[in-house]
């Protein structure tokens, strides 16, 4: 039967699936709950938290579901009185493991991130034009809170209030008779932005009516579900994976339309250096065919200045990697290790997962806690190479 645990709480444990998830913090005691078939389960000085249960036979749905479950799990104990805790970075680290047939299976993600900076461009010679001088206004700081927070919906309610205080700004909503709605106004509030910035560029790929695609994605889909919780209505669930990429997609469109209209309306003009997303493709496509994985049980701190994944000898088992396009993003492009259960199994303790190119180490994805093996059919590490451009508007969310 396999097995294997992190921070001694086991994965399979009578249950055909689970996730481990890392925490905002270290638990202060030992802590369960069960939530609808699903055990989630804390650890005194662990910042773990597994979920298992009953799930399907494919990663995407065990993940989505254990993620789920974990945080169902943190809502009742914060409850019962113990300390708030949150999951961070779900969507870029964790462990997950499923039945798959007769193999029972085990996956790390990793999602390493490249921050990549293009060199401002200096024009000289002709007459200089001094810009407009840049105006406050209250736009400015929602936009800012925007970009500091690590929770997603929170930077999508005030990257939302930022475009509605702009517009605003444009084209106020009438209080007066003949009075007009929230949506009625945004709607108008968009018709007068696309004679300012001009919505083609802002409006999702290939819509026919850019206001009417801005108003769909902005205002119905998105912001009446984020700003409303009542079961008879349509909402989105914080922490939720459903429909999570949707709200990272819009959130960056929000972002991005803002910044367009504040360069015209207050006279803030963002850096506008950076590099298209065809540029990180052809990068990694020219080191794919040169990519390895290793996993290791060497105990090594990571540094980055190795020159060996197990600098101090530790075992080692390779992968077999191939693309897994079916997690490509634009920036983000997948690679899948898969190794023999067996072999992984050999090492014990699993300190690390590397990423290197022609043998040489390129990144490595460090286990949160102690992660052993003992017995598993199949051992796999999904690694999502990510590149940011330094001056884009937040797109990463812990939460």
């Amino acid at each position: 039967m396999a097995e294997a645990s992190i921070d001694g709480m086991g994965f399979f444990d009578g249950a055909n699936a689970g996730g481990a998830f890392r925490l905002s913090e270290a638990a202060q005691e030992d802590a369960s709950e069960t939530i609808d078939a699903w055990r989630i389960e804390l650890r005194a000085g662990s910042q773990i938290v597994v979920a298992r249960g009953k799930s399907g036979a494919n990663y995407e749905l065990v993940r989505d579901e254990a993620l789920a479950a974990a945080n169902k799990g943190l809502d009742l104990m914060c409850l019962r009185g113990a300390p708030p805790l949150a999951i961070r970075h779900a969507a870029a680290e964790h462990v997950a493991w499923w039945s798959e047939r007769s193999e029972s299976v085990i996956r790390l993600l990793s999602a390493p991130t490249i921050t990549l900076g293009a060199p401002k461009v200096t024009v000289t010679g002709g007459v200089p034009v001094l810009p407009p001088v840049p105006v406050w206004q209250e736009s400015a700081r929602y936009f800012r809170l925007s970009q500091l927070t690590d929770d997603l919906f929170d930077s999508f309610r005030n990257v939302y209030l930022a475009l509605e205080s702009i517009l605003d700004s444009l084209t106020p909503q009438r209080t007066v008779r003949p009075k007009e709605g929230e949506g009625e106004w945004f709607r108008r509030a968009l018709t007068e932005a696309d004679k300012v910035v001009g919505l083609v560029a802002h409006a999702p790929e290939g819509a026919a009516d850019p206001v009417e695609a801005l108003y769909d994605e902005l205002y119905s889909s998105t912001r009446n579900l984020v700003f409303h919780a009542k079961s008879t209505r349509a909402y989105l669930l914080p922490h939720s994976s459903s429909q999570r990429r949707a709200v990272e997609e819009t959130t960056r469109r929000a972002a991005r339309l803002y910044l367009a209209l504040a360069q015209e309306v207050i006279h803030l003009r963002p850096s506008m250096s950076g590099w298209f997303a065809g540029f990180w493709r052809q990068s990694l496509e020219a080191i794919g065919p040169r990519l390895g994985m290793v996993v290791t049980n060497d105990a090594s701190p990571f540094a980055p200045d190795d020159t060996a994944v197990n600098p101090s000898g530790g075992a080692l088992v390779e992968l077999d990697v191939n693309r897994a396009q079916e997690y490509d993003r634009p920036f983000e492009h997948a690679f899948l290790g898969t190794g023999p259960g067996n072999e992984v199994a050999s090492l014990g303790r699993i300190t690390r997962v590397c990423s290197t190119v022609d043998g040489e180490p390129s990144a490595a994805a460090i286990p949160d806690g102690e992660l052993l093996v003992t017995e598993v059919d199949r051992f796999e590490t999904l690694l999502v190479l990510r590149a940011r451009n330094a001056n884009e508007p937040k797109r990463d969310f812990a939460s």
